[in-house]
C-alpha cells in the first residue's frame, strides 16, 4: 500500500464513519521538493471523491488543515 492510500485510510478513520455532513478540510503546502505540488494534487483528487470530506480553498473555512512535506522522486531505484 502506498503512503498516499494510507493518508487517506487515516483520514476516514479521524473524520468517523457515521458523520451527518461532510467535513471541510483544507489541504496546506506539500514543501517545495520535486514533485510536491503534484503531490498535493493527488491528495486533493483522492480526498474530493469522498463522501465525509468538503475541499475548500482558503483555510479560514476549514474544519481541519492538511500540511505535509513530500516529494516524487522521478528516479529508478535499484535493490
Amino acid at each position: 500500500m502506498n503512503g498516499l492510500s494510507i493518508l487517506v485510510l487515516g483520514a476516514g478513520l479521524v473524520f468517523g464513519q457515521e458523520s451527518t455532513r461532510p467535513k471541510k478540510i483544507f489541504v496546506g503546502g506539500f514543501g517545495n521538493a520535486e514533485g510536491a505540488n503534484e503531490l498535493r494534487g493527488l491528495v486533493i483528487q483522492r480526498l474530493s471523491k469522498s463522501p465525509r470530506v468538503t475541499v475548500v480553498r482558503s483555510s479560514l473555512d476549514a474544519e481541519f488543515i492538511l500540511t505535509a512535506v513530500g516529494q516524487i522522486s522521478r528516479q529508478d531505484h535499484y535493490p
